[in-house]
């Protein structure tokens, strides 16, 4: 009898552990790399994620799976284990049937705690949380088993819990709760600090990110710093302007009203060139440009020029007054960071001549605030010779 009693008390230790192991591993188990599992036709991960939809059904199959198998263990393990201690109290010289009864309770209650606590507890727990999605399609199955069995207990405690839950005034579950972006954004980091991302890959994906903050304004190049043309402008002016700039797109401006009227492309002036016409009346180059706003989101704008195959678009503000133009390279730059041009006006400063220079040398990067310039300069370096990782880069801006 004492044999079978502690076999019974070993499967309810067993059945503790599994039930804890299910609790943890559904729900620390990453809705996403389940979502994954099932896409590839496991039906384990398919029964998971009907676990995590349904997750207050579940907790409460595990709770009441621990919570039977905690009271049968004290109910079967601690006599059993009583019986076996009490008859060596005497070899301790312990003779009194109080004493020895009180000892063998105390050690029983003592070990079959131990037990509890280190097998039906601790190692489920650290199993799940290590290996979450091995031990969340593990317990798939015989969780809907047990969600089936005790289907009518678990309505009932469901059905209290939720009323006791609204008379304390916490709200309902909704659903999955979906991570917040700046919970992606320490995601990110850390697979970044761990060696799983690239640290440009990283700034790419933030760039991104920040980029539903970001409206024209913050990519434009203001109507002052714009290099155009006039209507008027000569053969000579043209070709004066376009070997300073060597743009491949000018504003025309009107000489009348000081608005652009559209843009020209150095190419239709090449080929018209070429075929002997004569370019000094540009109003026939003139081509039709996207309008923007000064205040549109940038992340509107791209797809916008994406389906019209625009690369130039020209900003006002709300006033309607000329504000500026918007280039596609202008919008990428906002993820990738600065793209030097074709033809660079001033020389191009190599980061490891800075780096060994004896000298004080200032390199200029552009950027509205303090965290755009560090990305702008973080995306022109080498990942190799970073000293240090994204997050404590960023820990001093």
């Amino acid at each position: 009898m004492i044999v079978l009693n502690l076999f019974i008390a070993l499967l309810l230790v067993l059945l503790n552990a599994f039930f804890v192991l299910a609790e943890f591993s559904s729900v620390k188990a990453r809705p996403t790399q389940i979502e994954a599992l099932a896409a590839k036709g496991i039906s384990r991960a398919k029964i998971v994620q009907y676990i995590q939809t349904h997750l207050d059904l579940f907790l409460s199959v595990c709770q009441i799976g621990i919570t039977f198998a905690s009271i049968g263990l004290g109910f079967v393990g601690q006599p059993t284990l009583v019986k076996i201690f009490k008859p060596l109290t005497g070899y301790f010289g312990i003779h009194s049937e109080v004493a020895a009864q009180g000892i063998a309770i105390t050690v029983s209650y003592i070990l079959i705690s131990f037990i509890h606590i280190v097998v039906g507890e601790q190692v489920p727990k650290f199993v799940a949380i290590r290996q979450t999605d091995k031990t969340a399609l593990f317990t798939a199955y015989p969780m809907l088993v047990f969600y089936y069995i005790f289907m009518i207990p678990i309505w009932i405690l469901n059905v209290t819990t939720h009323l006791c839950l609204k008379i304390i005034g916490v709200p309902p579950r909704k659903g999955r709760e979906e991570p917040s972006e700046d919970e992606i954004r320490i995601i990110l980091s850390q697979s970044q600090s761990s060696g799983l991302m690239s640290f440009r890959r990283l700034l790419y994906i933030e760039n991104i990110l920040d980029m539903g903050n970001l409206t024209v304004q913050n990519a434009m190049k203001v109507s002052a710093k714009v290099q155009s043309l006039k209507t008027s402008a000569t053969t000579e002016e043209i070709n004066a302007v376009i070997s300073s700039y060597r743009f491949s797109r000018y504003p025309v401006i009107d000489d009348k009203t000081g608005m652009p009227t559209g843009f020209i492309h150095v190419k239709d002036l090449f080929l018209a060139q070429r075929a002997g016409k004569p370019v000094n009346d540009l109003s026939q180059f003139v081509r039709p440009c996207l309008k923007v706003k000064i205040a549109d989101q940038l992340e509107s704008v791209l797809p916008v020029m994406q389906r019209k195959a625009v690369h130039i678009a020209l900003v006002y503000d709300d006033a309607g007054a000329w504000a500026g133009i918007i280039t596609l390279e202008d919008v990428i730059e906002e993820v990738v960071g600065t793209i030097e041009e074709e033809f660079p006006n001033e020389p191009t400063v190599q980061l490891t001549s800075v780096l060994s220079s004896s000298e004080h040398v200032v390199v200029a990067v552009e950027g509205d605030t303090l965290l755009a310039v560090t990305k702008n300069a973080l995306l022109r370096i080498d990942p190799k010779l970073m000293p240090l990782s994204v997050n404590e880069i960023m820990s001093h801006i």
